[in-house]
């Protein structure tokens, strides 16, 4: 399974099996695969019984430190209420003006690589003969579209400049990079941690570029958090608007020092500290990787990329706001089905904490014949919500399911039962469900489409003529990599043309 195109096997098996199913995993380990929505809100609504693995917490511990995302029990919920003033509508408007700093710089990169003031080799293998184009250029858009994002969210973040699109190697970018690197491959070295702790301490390349990412994070993110209360202190007046940056950090530290706000509630300096740590975490690979699954469905079906591109050029404005960018219907039916299809995330798992009965919305057929209304799931269990499976089930969004289709979004959802499916946004589990679902989507949707609209405003992408194969791969996140170049690691190299040049 490990070597398989991300989630393939769990597709086929739901589609050849049933709606809930169970296999051994890596060392016997049993584990639960549903994509029953029933099932799932029970899991989801008893995270006393049903909480992250063991290997899932350790490895978010050892990667963001004592953030939203390792957080459970009271310490989440606590962080949680803080950090959902951070990202609501306004606060997410507020950050807009980066986005659109960035896609711009990123327009001019490709600009400078098109034209060659740009001397940086912009992929990793030459182009082959049939893809030396006249005004078009092969460029990988991981490389790039994984830079812009990580300059975005650490100024909108937490008013850090990683500097990526100008190459430049900052304090942070370098652990960055290590981690990056080490992380990318798939290992089932954190499930053999959890049956046998010792290994935990083994001194693997992995773990050393973890702890000295986390090491260098917290340092930095120390001077930050301790610099931006000292702007809140010296700005009086604590949560007044504009007294501090629009950042999230400058956000929460208003927040955080509210005088209203109950002792208890309030978040120590080093879990505001680990709030950095874990945008850095989550806010800058899914939206990448969101980015490159859309290129690459526009690169497949040009049709779809001629009309986003018609859409757009009814907007004269060069950085329409927000609001105007979400009236667009066929971009917001765009970006559903590319996060539908190609869920960056493909995978969600909890473990039981003890033997347990769960109940089954979807019965299914036993072994000896007779329906199944309920499955006996004992400690230790790994239960797996396979996104990708659920995403692209027939049950839930027709027969059609497997292919892209934006117009499924412009069509009435009584046409399917996708409004079965559990989620906080557009008819699919992109962003997961109940308590822990992805407090940052507003954030993530507001950058995916200011940077397709700039991007597409400027650019024609097409594939390369050599055609190179393209396939899944889940490490950590669910990326391309080319067919042949593995040792490269993801990467998604296109043709591409700058507009009205």
């Amino acid at each position: 399974m490990l070597k398989s195109e991300a989630e393939v096997p769990n597709i086929t098996w739901a589609r050849t099996y049933s709606t809930t199913f169970r296999y051994r995993f890596v060392l016997g380990v049993p584990r639960l695969v549903t994509i029953d929505p029933s099932t799932i809100n029970y899991v989801l609504s008893h995270p006393e019984i049903f909480p992250k693995p063991d290997h899932v917490k350790s490895d978010l511990i050892s990667l963001t430190g004592g953030g939203l995302l390792a957080a459970d029990g009271e310490a989440h919920r606590r962080q949680r209420k803080l950090l959902n003033a951070c990202f609501n509508s306004s606060a997410v408007r507020g950050v807009v003006p980066i986005f659109y700093d960035k896609a711009y710089e990123l327009r001019q990169k490709l600009l400078d690589l098109l034209d060659g003031t740009c001397a940086e080799t912009p992929s990793f293998t030459p182009p082959q003969a049939i893809d030396l184009v006249k005004g078009a250029r092969k460029i990988d858009m991981v490389k790039y579209l994984s830079r812009t994002t990580l300059d975005i969210i650490g100024l909108a973040g937490f008013g850090y400049d990683f500097k990526q699109l100008q190459e430049a190697d900052t304090e942070l970018s370098r652990p960055m990079k290590s981690l990056y690197a080490a992380i990318l491959q798939p290992s089932i070295l954190p499930i053999l941690q959890t049956r046998f702790p010792l290994l935990r301490f083994l001194p693997t390349a992995r773990m050393r570029a973890v702890k000295k990412n986390l090491k260098a994070s917290r340092r930095v993110g120390e001077r930050i958090v301790r610099e931006k209360k000292a702007e809140a202190l010296l700005a009086g007046g604590l949560f007044e608007k504009g007294n501090t940056g629009k950042d999230l950090i400058s956000l929460l530290i208003q927040a955080n020092m509210d005088n209203s706000l109950p002792a208890e509630q309030r978040l120590s300096d080093w879990e505001v500290v680990d709030q950095i740590t874990t945008f850095m975490a989550a806010g800058n690979d899914t939206t990448s990787i969101a980015l490159t699954w859309s290129l690459r469905q526009l690169v497949l079906s040009p049709t779809i990329q001629d009309r986003l591109r018609e859409e757009f050029s009814t907007i004269v404005d060069d950085r329409p706001d927000l609001e105007t960018l979400n009236a667009l219907p066929y971009l917001e039916a765009f970006v559903r089905e590319v996060l539908r299809h190609s869920p960056p995330a493909p995978s969600v798992f909890r473990s039981a904490r003890e033997d347990h009965i769960i109940p089954l919305g979807m019965p299914i057929l036993g072994r000896d014949g007779n329906m199944i209304h309920h499955i006996k799931v004992p400690k230790g269990t790994s239960i797996q919500f396979s996104i990708a499976t659920i995403n692209t089930s027939p049950i839930f969004y027709g027969a059609d399911a497997a292919d892209f289709n934006p117009d499924r979004f412009l069509d009435s959802p009584i046409k399917t039962n996708r409004s079965e499916v559990p989620g906080v946004w557009g008819g699919s589990m992109v962003f997961f469900s109940g308590t822990h679902h992805c407090i940052g989507y507003r954030f993530a949707l507001a950058e995916i489409k200011t940077i397709l609209f700039v991007l597409l405003k400027n650019f024609e992408f097409a594939e390369l003529p050599s055609k190179p194969v393209i396939e899944r791969k889940a490490a950590r996140v669910m990326r391309p990599v080319v067919v042949g170049e593995e040792k490269y690691g993801p990467q998604l190299p296109l043709l591409v043309k700058a507009l009205g040049v």
